[in-house]
């Protein structure tokens, strides 16, 4: 959820009728899931580790 755009985000927010408890935790578990994977993968898995870059990047601007 978290690759998608602003919009996108905000209407599968919306449809599912999220508080913001429950979206501070899922916001909290992608940056945990895409940090990891940074550190765990740094050396063997450059790609991926770009796209969980792109991911906390995104996470953290909004």
């Amino acid at each position: 959820m978290w690759d998608l755009p602003a919009g996108a985000r905000h209407a599968y927010r919306e449809g599912l009728d999220l508080d913001d408890a429950t979206w501070t935790r899922a916001r909290a578990w992608a940056v945990a899931v895409a940090a990891s994977g940074v550190a765990y993968y740094w050396d063997t898995f450059p790609a991926f580790v770009a796209e969980c870059r792109a991911r906390l990047a995104n996470i953290l601007s909004t």
